[in-house]
């Protein structure tokens, strides 16, 4: 677990019912990881700067 890019509070208002039914297919990556794998299938989102604070 990466908890330095913890985002799991914008889950917050999500009831039990609706997170069984979420999935989250990037969950077992880190996000360089992520980034990786993006800048090999040549997506230009790999470049792009992480955000700051909170949206």
């Amino acid at each position: 677990e990466d908890g330095t890019k913890d985002q799991s509070y914008f889950l917050h208002r999500l009831n039990q019912q609706q997170l069984s039914k979420t999935l989250f297919p990037l969950a077992g990556l880190y996000k360089r990881e992520v980034r990786k794998i993006a800048e090999a299938a040549g997506l230009h989102v790999a470049l792009k700067k992480d955000s700051t604070g909170i949206c």
